[in-house]
């Protein structure tokens, strides 16, 4: 009964501190690193059990926000809410900071752009408006003359209001990298011509906000239909939240791409969660940047050193540095991507994006580079070659049994059609040599000029008489069909070439007419 009392005693301490918490300390009121919860409570946890601000904009993850009126407080309570049956999950709503490092403000051209090759890009595609990439961040200058016309409606996480911003100038960089107007005779360019930005701010003037407001932020942009999400800022300490709002994001279709950090160390949070495309940072020389964090969750490495873009200063660019605006590099090339072929998924663009990419470092993926540094035009181009790949059919006339075809030289995989023809994998345009052999057959040998992005028709008319496979029809051939006539036709058929299911002197009389070849 003595520990029946003393289990009980701890429930109310922990009942009246989460109901302290929620309603003598507002949860909007700024709090320390430390002060303050989130929680997920299980599904069918008791409604007496259930304490703290259920924000709308976390509903959709079903987190909760506590706070705490100390660290030692907040401690305390984390761990009993982590011991508790009807909890899912207890975390600190850590801060993420930018990810940036100051440079050299007198750097004046742009070889982010061209080491990447997007303006060799720019022949495809410039970019769509139709294309919608969220920048979570600090925000933007609403009025800087190069992003007039290139962004949306936003969202203030920290003011809660709707007009973000910026106070800091982090966002307005990042988002230049991005959409800077090109081409208006000012300033400078950005790596798309016609991208839309969502605009959403979830950092301060001083670079940092909290876990809760990025991870609404990315439901945000996932509700409003943002098919790239730019997420320049992190942090060392994994979170759940962070990584239930990726996953929602992402099963919206979303492509979620996050800056690696800039402390030498291990993948920041969010680009080390999963379905996050983490970006390090490269220089002009291909070398990993010295701050560039690292390792097994990197994915790929782009301009990141003495980045020029803009500012809040709307006369002025600025010179940049770090994994930040790495970041933006590979959200721009996504949205290149996406502007060529909307329907393409997530995984698709992020799949174009690491496998175009130039292995830098030792070879293959390495911790450093990831799958290596991107390069816009070698993507765009592996897209529109397979938008133009063709599709081959054949015709074959002839009673064939087994059947393989090679395709310049490599085993093709096959299938029939309803029509009982045989299809070939989609191809580039352009010339092929086919090979085609068939039982009883001797090989089909042709070249078929593909055209792009349409269907051809091969007919294949084969010589009978190979019995053998050995690729010509010799004298071995001629007995042994001699030694089959008057049989009856079963399953082996390539003996029966006119098909009227016996072995005939006119089946023997094909192998003749095509005896030496």
């Amino acid at each position: 009964m003595k520990g029946n009392t003393g289990m009980y005693r701890r429930l109310i301490m922990l009942a009246i501190l989460l109901i302290s918490c929620f309603l003598l300390v507002p949860v909007p009121a700024l709090a320390a690193e430390g002060e303050e919860l989130l929680v997920k409570y299980r599904a069918d946890a008791k409604p007496s059990t259930i304490h703290g601000l259920a924000k709308d904009r976390l509903q959709p993850l079903g987190v909760r926000r506590l706070k705490a009126s100390s660290k030692a407080e907040a401690e305390w309570l984390l761990q009993e809410l982590r011991n508790h049956p009807d909890v899912e999950y207890a975390e600190y709503n850590h801060r993420r900071t930018v990810t940036v490092t100051a440079s050299d403000p007198e750097y004046s051209t742009q070889w982010g752009l061209a080491s990447a090759r997007f303006p060799e890009a720019w022949e495809f595609t410039r970019g769509s408006t139709g294309v919608l990439v969220a920048v979570i961040d600090s925000g933007i200058a609403l009025y800087h003359p190069e992003l007039q016309g290139r962004y949306t409606q936003g969202y203030d996480y920290v003011f809660d209001d709707t007009e973000p911003d910026d106070e800091l100038g982090h966002g307005t960089s990042v988002a230049g990298v991005i959409a800077a107007n090109t081409g208006n005779g000012q300033g400078v360019a950005g790596a798309t011509w016609h991208t839309t930005i969502l605009p959403l701010k979830v950092l301060d003037q001083f670079g940092s906000g909290y876990d809760s407001d990025v991870a609404a932020a990315i439901i945000y942009a996932a509700d409003q239909g943002a098919d790239v999400i730019n997420l320049s800022l992190g942090g060392p300490e994994p979170s759940k939240t962070l990584q239930e709002a990726v996953d929602y994001a992402h099963s919206k279709g979303a492509v979620i791409v996050a800056a690696s950090g800039n402390k030498r160390e291990a993948v920041y949070y969010p680009a080390a969660c999963n379905n996050v495309i983490a970006v390090g940072s490269i220089s002009q020389t291909n070398a990993v940047s010295s701050f560039s964090n690292y390792g097994e969750q990197l994915d790929v490495a782009a301009p990141g050193e003495s980045i020029r873009t803009i500012g809040l200063d709307p006369y002025t660019t600025r010179t940049a540095s770090g994994t930040s605006f790495a970041a933006p590099h590979v959200a721009a090339l996504a949205s290149l991507l996406l502007s060529l072929d909307p329907s393409l998924s997530n995984s698709q663009v992020e799949s174009y994006i690491t496998h175009t990419a130039i292995d830098q470092g030792a070879a293959g993926w390495d911790p450093d580079y990831g799958h290596g540094a991107i390069d816009a035009k070698a993507a765009t181009l592996a897209l529109l070659n397979e938008q133009a790949k063709g599709t081959v059919s054949l015709q074959i006339f002839g009673q064939v049994t087994d059947i393989s075809i090679t395709v310049d030289g490599v085993p093709a995989v096959l299938q029939r059609d309803t029509q009982g023809e045989v299809l070939l994998p989609a191809m580039l345009s352009g010339a092929h040599s086919l090979e085609v052999r068939m039982k009883g057959y001797l090989p089909y040998r042709t070249t078929v000029d593909v055209p792009i992005a349409q269907a051809v028709q091969v007919a294949c008319i084969p010589l009978y008489g190979d019995l053998n496979g050995d690729g010509t029809v010799d004298l071995y051939d001629l007995v042994a069909i001699s030694r089959q006539i008057g049989s009856i036709v079963v399953t082996n058929l390539e003996l029966d070439p006119d098909q009227d299911g016996q072995v005939t002197l006119l089946d023997l009389a094909q192998v003749a007419a095509n005896y030496g070849r």
